[in-house]
């Protein structure tokens, strides 16, 4: 009878050890590639790496809450690209030729957005763009056919512009842009209101010049040639290092600033009057630093603006800060300490204290991967 027991204990222990290797045999590994920017002081408060990586921990536990996926692991490669198109190239290829990974997601701006693009697209794999990745050919299914970027980007703005001028029924504008702090930004933007103004005979671009330098005086220079041109006056500068300030002053001392002009900014990583710090913190646009040091106080620099609109994406955020925001924004800062990332020294400090603004965006693309593979496999298992 003794026999017989251990017989029937060997052949449960065997039965159950079997069960095991099978379900370990079934499970699978979903690789995830990941490129952030790192050390960008400028794009920190939108797409800095130490306070929005772990965006995609927080999914991860979500998308276990609701058993999407339950046969995979996830496995995490990440790598920095500085928004620099070289470092994007050879980090993309690293993902894809050596880290073998299934999709990725980045890079966060434009120009490696489309380096990355065109990789993804060679080898079949796809990616996923968030932040500041706002090139309107990043839309283009058959030059980049595994692609989506969760952006808004140029070419929107643009129509959200076409769309104002309409709704106040202005029909000619010009176009003033400086480069200085942000050689992308701009440059997109200016391609596609050229596009924009050349599919529709409703607006007329009249006038297009670039701003030297992001100096109080190469401004002025450029208000002083502009205001020959037109009244209603789209501009676009670098974000983070005062020149919408500056423009304004410029505007305020060539006497441009009055009822006869608007303003409007169109631009992506901006909430328009608010101007976001590390850590939470924020200010008002007029009480930003100058770029000059001539007298100018933040009473003359807020009235300066007076004629200012904002065509914003709001950072990728809503209107209304809710609790589920409040929740996700604390478990990114916590999960940061986690694996893979494990950033504990590097990512303490208040400037690190508070989570990207993007940060969101790169969560909500990696729930859509992760719904989109579920629905594919129940479809064909």
């Amino acid at each position: 009878m003794a026999k017989a027991q251990k017989l029937l204990l060997i052949i449960i222990i065997l039965f159950t050890t079997c069960l095991i290797l099978a379900r370990c045999q079934v499970r699978q590994t979903l690789r995830v590639g990941l490129l952030f920017v790192q050390n960008v002081t400028s794009l920190q408060v939108g797409i800095g790496y130490r306070t929005s990586a772990s965006a995609v921990l927080v999914t991860r536990d979500k998308i276990r809450d609701e058993h999407l996926l339950d046969e995979f692991d996830f496995e995490f490669h990440y790598e920095f690209d500085e928004c620099n198109e070289i470092q994007a190239g050879g980090k993309t290829v690293d993902l894809l030729e050596n880290r073998k990974v299934d999709v990725i997601f980045g890079p966060t701006c434009s120009r490696p957005g489309m380096i990355s693009s065109t990789l993804a697209s060679y080898y079949n794999i796809p990616i996923f763009e968030w932040g500041l990745t706002s090139a309107r050919q990043l839309t283009d299914i058959n030059r980049y056919p595994t692609s989506l970027p969760f952006s808004v980007n140029s070419y929107s703005l643009a129509m959200a512009i076409r769309g104002t001028l309409k709704q106040f029924e202005w029909s000619e504008f010009v176009f003033l842009y400086c480069n200085d702090g942000d050689d992308e930004k701009c440059e997109s933007l200016k391609d596609d209101i050229q596009t924009v103004a050349s599919h529709h005979s409703d607006i007329t671009l009249a006038y297009t010049t670039r701003i030297t330098s992001k100096n109080l005086s190469d401004m002025r220079t450029a208000i002083k040639d502009i205001k020959k041109r037109g009244r209603i006056i789209v501009a676009c500068v670098a974000s983070g290092n005062g020149s919408k300030r500056t423009l304004m002053q410029a505007a305020a001392l060539e006497n441009a600033n009055t009822s006869e002009y608007v303003y409007i900014m169109a631009e992506t990583n901006s909430r328009g009057f608010i101007v976001d710090e590390p850590g939470g913190k924020s200010h008002y646009l007029w009480e930003g630093v100058l770029n000059d040091a001539a007298s100018f106080t933040v009473e003359e620099s807020r009235q300066s603006m007076s004629n200012l609109l904002f065509l914003v994406d709001n950072m990728g955020m809503n209107d209304e800060v809710t609790p589920q925001y409040l929740n996700f924004s604390k478990k990114v800062i916590e999960m940061m300490k986690d694996p893979p990332f494990n950033c504990v020294e590097d990512c303490a400090g208040d400037e690190y204290s508070s989570v990207a603004k993007y940060a969101g965006q790169l969560a909500d693309a990696f729930y859509a991967y992760a719904v989109a593979l579920n629905r594919s496999i129940i479809a064909n298992p």
